[in-house]
């Protein structure tokens, strides 16, 4: 199943049940994936339909999803995910390291995310894996608290597991100054969109 679309939709004029508009974070959004999948017939192949999911969450939501991207985060390692690599890579290298690769491979090629494969598009137009598996970067904190790898793409973000009433933004911490006001400015924009204002 190949995604086609990938868009959000961010309202911004609902209301709450006194008439009073509700506050932006809590403005909702669609997330809309549009693919297509195949159509049988007595047994037999007659063609793709296409197909509409959607998810919805809060503009607030989306916001803290967004803003803490792990590209911008300072346990976001991306020259350890290198080394792995390269040491799968390796003639000698042992097969399990060949196989933990293979398997980060394969849950990029699984994942069907449009905007990965906008991303990581090759020449022929068709999803890139390489490069996005290059792309990758290790999260140190979360390697060293599982005892085992943890790699993430640069525009994840904290698994929902480590999101807590405690810990509302995971073990997000921006790397830097820049990456701290990249963070800020994506909340805001999203926020600006679910109060009706143009962003561009």
């Amino acid at each position: 199943m190949k995604i086609r679309r990938d868009l959000l939709q961010i309202a911004s004029g609902v209301r709450e049940a006194d008439g009073t508009k509700a506050e932006p974070e809590q403005q909702p959004v669609q997330r809309v994936i549009e693919t297509s999948a195949g159509a049988n017939m007595g047994g037999q192949s007659v063609g793709q339909l296409p197909v509409r999911f959607v998810s919805e969450m809060s503009a607030g939501e989306l916001a803290n999803v967004q803003s803490r991207t792990c590209s911008t985060c300072k346990h976001f390692d991306h020259k350890a995910f290198q080394n792995v690599l390269r040491n799968a890579d390796a003639p000698a290298a042992p097969l399990e390291k060949r196989q933990a690769v293979n398997e980060i491979r394969s849950a990029l090629l699984m994942s069907g995310n449009a905007n990965l494969n906008e991303m990581h598009s090759g020449l022929d137009g068709d999803f890139d894996v390489e490069a996005a598996l290059k792309s990758c970067g290790v999260c140190q904190i979360l390697t060293h608290l599982d005892n085992d790898l943890n790699v993430f793409h640069p525009t994840a973000s904290c698994p929902a597991h480590v999101i807590t009433p405690t810990q509302p933004h995971g073990y997000y911490q921006p790397k830097d100054r820049a990456a701290k006001k990249e963070a800020s400015q994506q909340r805001d924009a999203i926020l600006r969109q679910a109060q009706g204002k143009i962003v561009t």
